[in-house]
């Protein structure tokens, strides 16, 4: 199944939703203002409080967390076995069983 992305996941030349974020600028005014406005002192007080969400259970600010110190998973992979997945029970629609090929 063709997703018009390569094997990493990025857009490839000639996708027509691969024209770029298109909030980038924005997104880099937010970001300079909450740097002018961040001390080290807020900054610390930001972590111990994420931290302190992570340690009570609270899902969201636990993976945040892993992911900063641990690195995003694949998310190419995720797609691509999704590809395999969508690809695999369309075979079998089309084959008309509804049962998994054999292989």
């Amino acid at each position: 199944m063709r997703t018009g992305k390569d094997a990493h996941g990025r857009f490839c030349r000639g996708n027509k939703f691969g024209g770029g974020n298109a909030y980038s600028r924005e997104q880099a005014r937010i970001q300079a203002a909450i740097r002018a406005q961040m001390t080290d002192e807020e900054l610390e007080k930001f972590v111990k409080a994420w931290i302190r969400k992570a340690k009570e259970g609270k899902g969201v600010y636990l993976i945040s967390l892993l992911e900063r110190l641990a690195g995003r998973t694949a998310d190419w992979a995720t797609e691509e076995r999704v590809d395999d997945l969508e690809a695999t029970l369309e075979a079998q629609i089309m084959n008309g069983t509804g049962q998994p090929l054999a292989k």
